[in-house]
């Protein structure tokens, strides 16, 4: 999903496409997985105080 980040498009995912690499969100900065989906399950979960665990960018969202 990199190639969307250029145009400012950069938390969008692939839904219902078994296996697809783009079912996950990846932080803009460090390129890092930061939310893991598995169908409607989200076994990853990288953010931590609206941030991304790996390089501390905060990352726009709603997420408690």
């Amino acid at each position: 999903m990199s190639a969307t980040w250029p145009k400012g498009i950069r938390y969008v995912y692939v839904g219902n496409v078994a296996g697809h690499e783009g079912n996950h969100t990846y932080c803009h900065h460090c390129g890092k997985m930061i939310v893991e989906r598995t169908g409607f399950i989200i076994p990853t979960y990288q953010i931590e105080k609206n941030a991304c665990k790996f390089c501390g960018t905060l990352i726009p969202g709603k997420w408690s």
